[in-house]
């Protein structure tokens, strides 16, 4: 039997060996196989094969989908569980703070809102606008509710939602007519007092030198006392600066001949550039100097704007003479004082004063002037929360919420 299977294979020896070419035969075959059916595992629970790259690729495909779908989720929980901290600002009729709840046509809007988007919230009241936008931008609000315009210096600052309100610029001036003393004011300053001092002196100056060249051949006219004479050599200045020409007063010498001469080339010269300015200065004083219509004539008038609003640069572009106030009120009361030619802010504010104030003595421009929306600007938010704020809101206003809510607040009278 053992001679017979050493035959067949030539492996084994007589003393029961394996014979070296036979294990070198088994060996090649091994490796063969290997190359041919790929690498294998081992292990010491066994053996395990390589995974494909495909299945790997979608599997973290899978687990990042299921991260990012829990990590939104878990943002739109906590935004909708965890109140925004709402700062409030700006005049009536979209902010009124007369309450201990806010209430206005701007926080309507936001109410619809908030309830749309499924968000709790928290109110604070902030005297202006500027402070109120640095709260957002510093972290200490997440939204700012009222009629703040948009802007592109405030963009780069803080977010805004959708505009909710389209509005403009205008100029509400006084209607108050003159009296006699207004139309006198023109005189009463003090060019007119320096120039009416200096027409004195050159006065002086001509009467003294004719009465220096009369004095000793024409004393009867020009006495040689010097107070006398002066007097008299002045007398004689003025009446010859007017052409009325008395002719109670004539020099008969040379030189006196010669001063009055020039003076009278001069006194044509002075008697016209007076006449000139008398008349623009009456011309002026009978224009209404209240009514003031347009941004055009606003350069070198004194205007009442609210601080930190659009207004200001708007009228400092204009060239006004910029009277900064805290209110709509405040800036009013300083027309109707005197204090300020006219008020420029926005107009459906303006609107809303007169329909609250139909007796004051205020009138509206018709122009306005940059169109501007109105919108509530916002800190970079968690997760899609910005996101489903802006649709609510466009919901809102497609479905015709908002100008309902703009009726009711400002009538038929919109801007």
């Amino acid at each position: 039997m053992t001679s017979e299977l050493s035959s067949r294979t030539g492996a084994l020896r007589g003393d029961g060996t394996v014979a070296p070419g036979w294990a070198l035969s088994v060996l090649l075959a091994g490796l063969t196989v290997s190359l041919v059916s790929g690498p294998v595992w081992a292990s010491t629970g066994g053996t395990r094969s390589r995974p494909s790259p495909t299945a790997s690729g979608a599997s973290e495909a899978a687990h990042a989908s299921e991260a990012a779908g829990a990590s939104d989720a878990s943002d739109a929980s906590e935004a909708s569980d965890e109140a925004l901290r709402v700062g409030v600002v700006g005049s009536s009729p979209f902010v009124i703070t007369d309450r201990a709840t806010p209430r206005g046509l701007s926080l309507d809007i936001w109410r619809l809102l908030a309830e749309a988007a499924g968000v709790s919230y928290d109110f604070s009241v902030f005297s202006t606008v500027d402070a109120a936008l640095a709260a957002v931008a510093a972290g200490r609000l997440d939204v700012v509710v009222g009629p703040i315009s948009i802007t592109s210096a405030r963009c780069r600052e803080v977010h805004f939602l959708q505009p909710y309100f389209q509005s403009s610029l205008s100029i509400l001036a006084s209607t108050r007519r003159q009296v006699i003393w207004d139309r006198f004011a023109p005189f009463l300053n003090r060019a007119f007092f320096a120039g009416t001092g200096m027409l004195i002196l050159i006065l002086a100056g001509v009467g003294t030198l004719v009465w220096l060249a009369e004095r000793k051949k024409n004393e009867g006219q020009f006495p040689n006392a010097v107070g006398k004479g002066v007097g008299a050599g002045t007398w004689f200045a003025l009446v010859t600066m007017t052409t009325v020409g008395y002719g109670d007063k004539v020099p008969v010498t040379t030189l006196g001949r010669v001063i009055s001469g020039v003076w009278m080339i001069i006194s044509l010269l002075t008697v016209s550039s007076l006449t000139g300015a008398i008349a623009t200065a009456l011309t002026l004083a009978q224009l209404d100097e209240g009514l003031l219509s347009s941004a055009d004539q606003m350069s070198g008038r004194k205007v009442a704007v609210v601080a930190g609003t659009v207004g200001v640069d708007f009228a400092h572009r204009h060239r006004a003479r910029v009277l900064p106030v805290g209110s709509v009120d405040e800036a009013v009361a300083r027309v109707l004082a005197g204090e300020a030619d006219a008020v420029v802010h926005d107009r459906p504010m303006l609107l809303h004063y007169l329909q609250e104030h139909p007796d004051v003595e205020l009138q509206l421009a018709e122009a306005s002037y940059e169109p501007q929306g109105y919108g509530f600007a916002v800190a970079p938010l968690r997760g899609a929360l910005q996101s489903r704020l802006n649709v609510a809101l466009l919901e809102i206003l497609e479905a015709g919420q908002g100008r309902m809510i703009s009726a009711r607040w400002l009538g038929d009278d919109r801007p």
